[in-house]
């Protein structure tokens, strides 16, 4: 019995990185799909030698850079590309190497907003 290949709904690879030369987030790959997400999160239109790629504003501030990185790599994760996210631009990341607190505090955001009476039931889990 001969199996076939599987079939992966990937659309496209997008990676979103730091020009280490002009200090740009860039964002290469991706179909006209991901260029109307990345545009949404801050993203725009930028000719390049290779074609068209994105990237964020100059005048942004770095934790803006950081934010919106992170907001597009999301975005496009959700609608089906396959993204490589700088470590360096993951406003998700743990710098001091903490994951455990980074999973508690995750845990604490997918149970909803936080009231007096959550917050007491919280401390006795």
């Amino acid at each position: 019995m001969k199996h076939a290949e599987p079939d992966f709904h990937v659309l496209d690879y997008v990676t979103i990185t730091k020009d280490k030369r002009t200090g740009l987030v860039l964002a290469l790959g991706g179909a006209d799909q991901a260029a109307g997400i990345l545009q949404r999160a801050g993203f725009f239109d930028a000719p390049g030698p290779r074609g068209t790629y994105h990237r964020l504003p100059h005048h942004l501030s770095v934790q803006e850079r950081h934010r919106k990185a992170t907001t597009a790599s999301h975005a496009l994760l959700a609608a089906g590309y396959s993204v490589h996210l700088d470590p360096f631009l993951n406003d998700l990341a743990v710098l001091d190497g903490d994951r455990e607190a980074a999973l508690r505090y995750l845990v604490q955001l997918s149970q909803g907003p936080v009231t007096p009476q959550t917050r007491r039931s919280r401390r006795h889990c």
